[in-house]
C-alpha cells in the first residue's frame, strides 16, 4: 500500500495527475456539447421533415403563412405585385397517384427563385409567385394545360389572385381573398380558371418573365 501511495508524495506527480484529470473533464464536457448540438440539429431537421406533407414532401399551411408574411412586406417595400394561385382537385378524396402527379407538374412549372408550391390540404395546392403581374393568367393557362395532359384521373381548377402593394396587404387578407375565389370556382360546373387581378394605380417596374 505504501508503494502505491508513495508517488503522490511527490508534488510533480500529483500535479500531473490533477492536470490529466482536468483534461479528461474538459474532453468529456466538449464531447457532451458536441453530441448535444448534433442531437438538437437532428431533432430540428426531424421536426421540419414531419411538417411536410408525407405524400408530396411539400411544405404546408404553416410554412405558407410565414413565407407569405415575408412576401407581403417585400411587395410593399419594393412596390411590386404579388400573385398567389390555388390549384384544386374536384374529388374530395383524390388518389395518391393523382396527388403526386399534380405535385410533380406544379414543381416542374416553377423556374424562378422565390416561386414556391405548397400543399394546403387534401385537395388544394398553393403556388406563391412574388413580383408577378397580370401575365400570371398566361401562366395559369399553361398550368391548367399541363395538368390536363398529365394523365390525372380527376379534373382540376385554377384560381388566381394578384395583389398590388397597399397598406392592407398581409397574409390574412391574401389567403381570405384566395379562399373565397377558390370556393366560388368550386361551384362552377366545368373546369375553369377564375381570377381576381388588382390593377396598379401608378406605373411601377414589374417582373413579367414567367
Amino acid at each position: 500500500m505504501l508503494s502505491i501511495l508513495e508517488p503522490f508524495d511527490r508534488p510533480v506527480t500529483f500535479g500531473l495527475i490533477v492536470l490529466l484529470g482536468l483534461v479528461a473533464i474538459l474532453l468529456i464536457w466538449h464531447v457532451h456539447n458536441k453530441v448535444k448540438h448534433y442531437l438538437k440539429e437532428r431533432y430540428s431537421l426531424l421536426e421540419a421533415d414531419l411538417s411536410k406533407d408525407p405524400v408530396t414532401r411539400l411544405a404546408g399551411k404553416d410554412a405558407l403563412t410565414l413565407q407569405l408574411q415575408t412576401e407581403c412586406r417585400r411587395a410593399i417595400r419594393e412596390y411590386s405585385p404579388l400573385s398567389i394561385i390555388g390549384v384544386t382537385l374536384t374529388e374530395s378524396e383524390p388518389l395518391e397517384r393523382d396527388v403526386k402527379l399534380v405535385s410533380m407538374v406544379l414543381k416542374q412549372l416553377l423556374h424562378r427563385p422565390g416561386d414556391i408550391v405548397y400543399r394546403l390540404d387534401d385537395t388544394t395546392f398553393i403556388l406563391l409567385l412574388p413580383s408577378t403581374n397580370e401575365r400570371v393568367l398566361a401562366f395559369c393557362e399553361r398550368c391548367h394545360g399541363e395538368l390536363s395532359r398529365a394523365n390525372i384521373t380527376v379534373s382540376t381548377k385554377v384560381s388566381v389572385c394578384t395583389f398590388q402593394p397597399s397598406a392592407e396587404l398581409n397574409d390574412q387578407h391574401v389567403l381570405a381573398k384566395l379562399q373565397r375565389l377558390i370556393e366560388s370556382n368550386r361551384r362552377q360546373n366545368k373546369e375553369a380558371i377564375m381570377s381576381l387581378i388588382e390593377q396598379p394605380i401608378d406605373p411601377s417596374v414589374l417582373h413579367d418573365d414567367l
